[in-house]
């Protein structure tokens, strides 16, 4: 399990990639993590924007339009996946500067 830097880093790392991001489409491949999702939670994330990702200890919060918001947790693994979408260059990086060495 990711401990709160790296929880850390994966929420900064999203955040320029979620932010003012539109959810287009939400599948669910089962009925329930702990609790069953309600009947409208489809309907209430299509369509919405991301307006913010935070963390609060190892949670990943993200702020929607309007005004729900998604909780996340990294789980074992702390890996998140983009599938089906290119993605460009992380937008927050600047190319490292080269380091003056002297061998």
């Amino acid at each position: 399990m990711p401990e709160l830097p790296e929880v850390e880093t994966v929420r900064r790392g999203l955040e320029p990639y979620l932010v003012n991001a539109r959810i287009e489409s939400v599948a669910l491949y089962r009925k329930n993590l702990r609790f069953d999702f309600p009947d409208d939670l489809v309907q209430s994330l299509e369509g919405q924007s991301i307006t913010a990702v935070e963390r609060r200890a190892k949670y990943l919060l993200m702020r929607l339009s309007n005004g729900k918001t998604v909780l996340s947790h990294l789980g074992m693994t702390g890996v998140y996946r983009f599938a089906d979408r290119e993605i460009e260059a992380a937008r927050y990086h600047a190319k490292p500067p080269q380091p003056n060495m002297t061998i």
